[in-house]
């Protein structure tokens, strides 16, 4: 197996990126990185929705439907969005972020 930059190859997989020769090489050019912190998340935010405090020519989608989808397009999580939009209840917003997988 190679390492990077030595024609590596890369797996993606729902709910994380990986680099299957970086995980795997012993001539890792990161070697005290460990295997679960090599896994990256991708996020996305509200504002890819239309949601924003500068968008106010249509109603933007509630909460819900920007973290079914992101959830659904396989995110790893969502910035919150502009003060107010996601629920500001702590407890709330752990479930729907929960039941959702997302961060």
């Amino acid at each position: 197996m190679t390492g990077p930059g030595e024609g590596g190859i890369l797996v993606v997989r729902r709910g994380g990126v990986t680099s299957a020769s970086l995980a795997q090489s012993s001539t890792s050019l990161f070697p005290r990185i460990s295997a679960v912190s090599r896994q990256t998340g991708i996020a996305n935010s509200p504002c890819s929705w239309g949601v924003s405090a500068f968008n106010r020519d249509e109603e933007p989608p509630g909460y819900t439907k920007v973290l079914d989808e992101a959830a659904a397009a396989g995110y790893s999580g969502v910035e919150l969005g502009d003060y107010g939009y996601m629920p500001t209840d702590p407890e709330t917003l752990r479930t729907e972020l929960e039941s959702r997988n997302l961060s």
